[in-house]
């Protein structure tokens, strides 16, 4: 409440709990519901956060594709009894992960 208050787009806290909330349900609205309301009171300081966190939830949905199909990938070649070397497994794993 502190960094909403003190308008803090920074305060990693408070991103959290907007990015849960972009991408979760309310679990116990209740415990929440005063947080919800400040951040309800001053929509723009809202608006620049979440637009903040529009950037990490394009890569985390993108990385999390790349890495659905590196495991397709390697399940056919596993079919066809082709191993991938460790280190470049790992190499594509380092790279998926950015």
């Amino acid at each position: 409440m502190q960094a909403i208050e003190d308008e803090d787009p920074e305060d990693g806290q408070l991103q959290r709990f907007i990015f849960y909330r972009l991408v979760c349900r309310p679990v116990n609205l209740r415990v929440v519901k005063r947080v919800e309301n400040l951040l309800l009171e001053k929509y723009h300081f809202r608006r620049k956060v979440e637009e903040g966190l529009e950037e990490y939830i394009q890569v985390l949905v993108s990385s999390v594709r790349h890495v659905k199909s590196f495991e397709k990938y390697k399940a056919r070649l596993r079919e066809r009894e082709i191993e991938i070397p460790p280190d470049v497994e790992e190499a594509i794993r380092n790279y998926l992960r950015g």
